[in-house]
């Protein structure tokens, strides 16, 4: 899946920042608020999302672990709904948006000497888009409490919003959070499809979905019933435990999820 590829990815990133190159990658990869004072090294608006907290930080590990974990935990159902490359497309834009808030808040406070990394906003936006899909799927938070996605969700915003408006001492980027969920939310209400982007000069515009309700048949719902049943298996016992025959399901599912919003 290509949510498990950009999890290995981050963390071969990770290791390899960390053991041989840490200096000069955080100072040309990172997101430094000085970025359109000077340098103007663009590519920091999404290399700065494949960078986390190093080992000598009071968060280390645990920042890029967290992470990778939000990413695994809401990633998958939402690359079954969407597709693997549409996934990667909406996680790479979060990324870049997240940052570009971050940015222009920085430019506007004249907080010259900030930086940002972390994969935090992309990570944010697949959450809130998880939960706008799956509202009122059960999740156990603290591994105690089960809740709503759609109540996760929102605790999670009103936490960043809080912190971003100065009710908290943490260097957490909360407005890089804030932006990936605002992002979430206009991509889900729009019915965005980025692979619909123009290529062409003058033809680079987002397409809406047409706004059709389409009666499904009885199968198809039948189907639906069968793979929920199906995904409820891969959070309960792990992707490994699948048959092939509850695979091919999957296959199938993510194929018409992909298919009904492409059309």
């Amino acid at each position: 899946m290509m949510t498990t590829q950009l999890i290995i990815i981050t963390m071969v990133i990770y290791f390899a920042v960390e053991f041989f190159f840490a200096d000069p990658a955080r100072r040309f990869f990172c997101l430094h608020a000085d970025l359109f004072r000077g340098n103007w090294q663009i590519w920091q608006l999404l290399s700065y999302g494949f960078l986390h907290a190093g080992l000598e930080t009071r968060s280390g590990i645990f920042h890029v672990l967290w992470n990778m974990y939000g990413l695994f935990l809401f990633g998958r159902d939402v690359e079954l709904r969407y597709g693997r490359q549409e996934l990667l497309r909406f996680y790479l834009v979060a990324i870049v948006v997240s940052g570009g808030a971050w940015l222009l808040i920085q430019v506007l406070t004249n907080q010259g000497g900030a930086s940002l990394q972390g994969a935090s906003g992309g990570v944010t936006a697949i959450l809130v888009l998880y939960c706008f899909n799956f509202p009122q799927r059960r999740l156990l938070l603290m591994g105690i409490w089960s809740v709503p996605a759609w109540g996760l969700g929102l605790g999670y915003v009103l936490i960043d919003l809080m912190g971003a408006l100065g009710n908290s001492s943490s260097n957490t980027a909360y407005e890089a959070h804030l932006a990936g969920a605002a992002f979430a939310f206009v991509y889900f209400s729009r019915r965005w499809n980025l692979g619909k982007f123009g290529t062409l000069p003058g033809s680079g515009r987002f397409k809406r979905q047409p706004r059709l309700k389409v009666h499904r048949p009885d199968a198809d719902e039948k189907k639906d019933l069968v793979a929920d049943k199906v995904l409820e298996k891969i959070r309960q016992q792990g992707e490994a435990s699948l048959s092939k025959k509850e695979r091919r399901i999957l296959e199938d599912y993510s194929r018409r999820m992909r298919d009904k919003h492409q059309s």
